[in-house]
């Protein structure tokens, strides 16, 4: 019992962490957004435009990579709750 409770734990615990990861890059990719549409405002230049533009894609990447390990990470749950139910 003391095993499977400390697995149990564990993915709790990545859960969780996964969870609050995907939430400070989504918030993160607000924050950039907002401030480079700010300082496009302020600043009309095409190289400031184009390098915030890359920051924000930068960002929407990270939060689509986040958002497929999650999906890897549902799947590997789903497949390691099948095994454990042949067992």
């Amino acid at each position: 019992m003391g095993r499977k409770k400390q697995i149990s734990d564990q993915k709790r615990l990545h859960r969780e962490r996964m969870r609050l990861q995907k939430g400070v890059f989504s918030s993160l990719a607000n924050a950039i957004g907002n401030i480079g549409e700010l300082y496009a405002d302020f600043v009309q230049s095409d190289e400031v435009r184009n390098s915030m533009k890359a920051t924000a894609d930068k960002a929407i990447e990270c939060m689509d990579n986040i958002k497929e390990l999650n999906e890897l990470e549902e799947q590997l749950k789903a497949e390691e709750q099948e095994s454990e139910g042949e067992d």
